[in-house]
């Protein structure tokens, strides 16, 4: 293996950060958030909840949201689009980004490079 390159580490056998502790309400995610820097109060924010979990999310300028889903296990997730409505889109990847014309651009786990449209 080469040194240059740090060795590759299951991901179900690394501890899960305590800030990935999901809460149950913007309310509480609040209280439990320092409040420094100039960020602003998330309680006098307006927020609405979408259906569904992500890992990670996108958005484009078409309107539309790009996220991947907490599942399956493992590093590669679905791909789901939203605009309005769900839509899984064929595929897994680790990371998401949004090109200028709404389409994606998609890495997998093997360092793969997919582009969607």
């Amino acid at each position: 293996m080469n040194a240059l390159y740090p060795k590759s580490v299951n991901p179900g056998s690394v501890a899960v950060a305590p800030m990935t502790t999901r809460t149950s309400s913007i309310a509480e995610f609040v209280a439990h958030t320092p409040h420094d820097r100039g960020t602003r109060d998330l309680s006098i924010t307006s927020y609405t909840q979408i259906t569904g979990a992500a890992s990670q999310a996108a958005f484009a300028p078409d309107g539309s949201l790009w996220v991947l889903s907490t599942g399956p296990s493992g590093p590669d997730k679905y791909i789901y689009r939203y605009d309005g409505t769900w839509k899984n889109i064929p595929g897994l990847a680790s990371r998401i980004a949004t090109a200028p014309d709404s389409s994606i651009y998609a890495i997998n786990s093997g360092g793969g490079l997919y582009h969607y449209a």
